[in-house]
C-alpha cells in the first residue's frame, strides 16, 4: 500500500511532509522515517513526537510532501 500526500505523491522514508493544526495554525514540517516497516512523521516538539503516517489524515486532515532542495 502507497501513501499518497494530497496532490497524488507517493510518500515514503527519506521524505518531509508538512501539516498544520490547531487555531492558529502551527505549521509542522516532519520528516518520514521507516521504523520496523511502519512510516511515521517525527515531530520532535509537539505532541506526538511522532505519528504513523497511515493515521496522520484523521488527526490534520491534509498534507503534503514537501520538494527536495
Amino acid at each position: 500500500m502507497s501513501i499518497r500526500d494530497d496532490d497524488g505523491q507517493p510518500v515514503a522514508a527519506g521524505d518531509t511532509i508538512t501539516f498544520s493544526y490547531g487555531i492558529p495554525g502551527t505549521r509542522v514540517e516532519a520528516p518520514i522515517v521507516d521504523i520496523n516497516g511502519t512510516l511515521f512523521a517525527m515531530t520532535p516538539g509537539h505532541t506526538p513526537e511522532k505519528c504513523k503516517l497511515a493515521d496522520l489524515r484523521k488527526y490534520v486532515g491534509v498534507f503534503w510532501k514537501l520538494k527536495r532542495k
